[in-house]
Order: structure tokens, then sequence, then C-alpha cells
């Protein structure tokens, strides 16, 4: 899903370097093409966030259960991807709350890095009996 979003958003980009060394091209037609890859690119970019909160959701939740890092972090994860999914499907059918529900993700990203690279692994739930 990155991949073909990455890949709409190049063909804007491509498309306005086109248009830019055509300057005697009717300008119309290269606006009908744009709005259409801006469409695309819309509706896959949206699918790309739908589709990764269902596997950062599966990723904190994977997290909560084996316990490797505390709880707080791996619930904090759970209820930011649940807004995060929320405000993604507000916006797609056109109703967005904000672009702010966004950030509790953001920040639970950066705790959980800044742990792992304090802390580390909680390792002695992960010994054999």
């Amino acid at each position: 899903m990155i991949a073909m979003d990455n890949v709409s958003t190049l063909s804007i980009l491509e498309l306005s370097i086109s248009h830019s060394k055509h300057e005697g091209v009717n300008g119309e037609t290269f606006g009908i093409i744009s709005e259409l890859l801006y469409q695309k690119h819309w509706c896959t970019h949206y699918m790309s966030l739908l589709s990764s909160s269902l596997y950062m959701f599966t990723f904190y939740l994977l997290f909560y259960q084996s316990k490797l890092i505390p709880k707080i972090l791996s619930i904090g994860g759970l209820i930011a991807v649940s807004i995060m999914f929320i405000e993604i499907l507000f916006s797609v059918f056109g109703q967005s709350i904000g672009m702010i529900l966004m950030l509790p993700l953001g920040i639970v990203q950066l705790s959980l890095v800044f742990w792992l690279l304090i802390k580390g692994l909680n390792q002695q739930n992960n010994k054999i009996n």
C-alpha cells in the first residue's frame, strides 16, 4: 500500500515536470489529468493509512500480550492507533475531525523508541522455565 501511495505521488510530480516543459500544450488537458491523479493519490494515501493502522494495532497488541514493554506504552499505543483509525475513517467519508488526532500515535511511537533505546526489551518474561 505504501508503494502504491508513493507511485501516485511520483505520478503527480512527473505530470508537473511534464507540464512545465510543454508550455504551449493545452492547459485544460493537464488540469483534468492532474485532478484524476490527485484523486488517485488521495484514495491510495488513505487506504495506506487505514491498512497501516491495522498493522500498528496488531503491533501494540502483541507488545501488550508479551509484556516486553510497559503496559502503559502498549495500552497507549492501542488507544492512539484507535483514535487515528477513527480520524482516518471520518476523513475518508468527508467529515474530518482534525489531524491533531494523529499526534497521540506520534508521541507513543517516540516514547517507544526512547524506551527501547534506554531500557531495551524485558527479557525476564521470555526465559523458558
